[in-house]
Order: C-alpha cells, then sequence, then structure tokens
C-alpha cells in the first residue's frame, strides 16, 4: 500500500450519541465488523446506508447485508491476513465507491419496515 496514509480509530463504545456516530461514521473510509457470531448487525446496516465498503464475518445478519465484492468483503475473522487483505483492496481501490453507495441504498431501501 505505497503512498497510501490510514489512521484507524477504534470506537469501542459509543452510548446513545446518535451524533458521534453520524459523524464518525461520515468520516470513516470503511466499517469492519469481524464477529464470529452476530444476530442482525444494526452497525453493518449503518456502514452500509453511510455507503462505507464493510469488512465483516461470514455469520449471521453481515453476511445477509453484504454483498461480497460489491458493498463489501466477507471474512473469516479467524483468518487475519483475510481481514488485512480486504483493507489493503478498499484502500486502494477508492474508484469503487459510487458502486458500493448506490447498491446499498438500494438493498437497505427493500429491508422491510417494522413500523
Amino acid at each position: 500500500m505505497t503512498g497510501v496514509q490510514t489512521c484507524a480509530l477504534p470506537i469501542l463504545y459509543i452510548w446513545r450519541n446518535d451524533l458521534a456516530a453520524n459523524y464518525l461514521l461520515t468520516k470513516a473510509v470503511l466499517l469492519i465488523q469481524p464477529s464470529f457470531k452476530e444476530g442482525f448487525g444494526l452497525t453493518v446496516t449503518e456502514g452500509l446506508w453511510h455507503g462505507l465498503p464493510v469488512i465483516g464475518g461470514k455469520t449471521g445478519g453481515i453476511q445477509d447485508q453484504v454483498i461480497n465484492n460489491i458493498t463489501g468483503i466477507l471474512i473469516d475473522p479467524s483468518k487475519v491476513k483475510q481481514i488485512t487483505n480486504a483493507i489493503g483492496y478498499i484502500i486502494t481501490h477508492p474508484d469503487r465507491k459510487s458502486t458500493r453507495l448506490n447498491s446499498s441504498h438500494t438493498d437497505i431501501s427493500r429491508m422491510p419496515s417494522s413500523a
């Protein structure tokens, strides 16, 4: 990844602060959710809505939301090399952002509402 400068900011927990979460998602370049077990994965939905590529574990709601190699990359969370390769690919292919954003919004708008 020659010439690419990045800053990883781990966000461990943002409690009931929607403005802070929204701000961080608008500044992020990707979202990583390497879960071994996951229910629906609302964090993934929020990342996709913001047009972020999601690197996520092949489990539960993550694999239901992420279209592999289109809106993100599904990985085996026990394989660190897969995670690092996915990060490298996303950072070095920023040209794919508009495709991800359009696909993410289309997929999320098809989800049934709970209202």
